[in-house]
């Protein structure tokens, strides 16, 4: 059974890991040029693709916009014709936005069942940096401001943890750890 030579339009997935130096931030969206790629082969194994990534590359430390040049990556094994063979993607990179978030409320994590614990201050203030354009949009109940009850010290005070999503981070925060106080 001939499988006949079959030409489809793929998508293309930079498979880049793109970090920015304090005080910049990598925007939400990435440039791809072109955004998809010309794909000749066997019918039924070009049909099955969705998407080709390229290349694996990792940036660090950026200051200003990147443009790099990504080779499409082959999926193992396959004899496809790709054109063209690699794709420019732009990094736009931007000065970071610090916001204020106040009166966040701290959770106690794995505290004995039968125990009531809190914490004092109940409540924090911090600032979070990220893109100007992300910060803006980011609502408080994506953050979980914490603490975990097993790495209480002798003085009964525990460390102060923030979970943010990914291209945050803390600027700024009031208090390092916070006092437990049991009740019952």
């Amino acid at each position: 059974d001939i499988d006949n030579q079959f030409v489809s339009r793929v998508k293309i997935e930079p498979d880049l890991n793109v970090t920015a130096d304090n005080g910049f931030a990598v925007a939400r969206l990435l440039e791809i040029m072109p955004e998809e790629v010309t794909v000749v082969g066997p019918r039924s194994s070009v049909k099955e693709l969705k998407s080709l990534a390229t290349e694996s590359r990792t940036l660090t430390g950026l200051r200003t916009d990147a443009v790099i040049r990504l080779a499409v990556a082959h999926p193992i094994g396959s004899t496809f014709r790709i054109a063209p063979d690699s794709v420019t993607v732009t990094v736009r990179v931007v000065p970071v936005k610090t916001r204020t978030y106040e009166r966040l409320p701290i959770v106690v994590f794995n505290a004995p069942p039968a125990l009531a614990v809190s914490t004092e201050p109940a409540f924090i203030t911090l600032d979070l940096a990220g893109s100007p354009d992300d910060i803006d949009l980011l609502n408080r109940n994506a953050l979980t401001v914490s603490v975990d009850y097993r790495q209480k010290s002798a003085a009964n005070k525990a460390r102060i943890k923030v979970d943010c999503p990914s291209g945050f981070h803390v600027a700024r925060m009031a208090l390092d750890s916070v006092r437990l106080v049991e009740g019952r």
